[in-house]
């Protein structure tokens, strides 16, 4: 069976995930060159996680790396995402999550669950 076509365009972006116990000197040779940083909440594994309170003063950290840096690489942050704890997050410098279970598990329905994301 032949191998499918790998194709790239332009519209391909750069991006990089930390572990939160990762530290944020392991951009120091990528940070100018990605156009996202995924900061992971929790630990990686499984769905459900309760997400981790020191996740705020890394996004801070981070956002003044790359405001440093002259980086306008979004910070996205992934785990445990939850409606009272977006923004605390936003004021720290993310601007784009990854939400599991504030959405699929949300008891009024999957579309409630995006709207009370989006409604804080």
């Amino acid at each position: 069976m032949p191998k499918p076509a790998c194709t790239f365009t332009a519209a391909c972006k750069a991006g990089v995930a930390l572990n939160l116990a990762t530290p944020l000197t392991a951009l120091d040779w990528v940070l100018n060159e990605a156009d996202l940083v995924l900061l992971l909440a929790t630990n990686p594994g499984f769905s459900g996680q309760k997400h981790l309170p020191a996740t705020a003063a890394k996004t801070a950290r981070l956002c003044e790396m790359l405001v440093s840096a002259g980086s306008a690489a979004v910070i996205m942050v992934d785990g445990g995402i939850k409606r009272k704890i977006l923004p605390g997050l936003v004021e720290a410098g993310a601007r784009a999550f990854v939400a599991g279970n504030a959405v699929f598990k949300h008891p009024e329905g999957i579309a409630a669950g995006i709207r009370s994301l989006c409604d804080f």
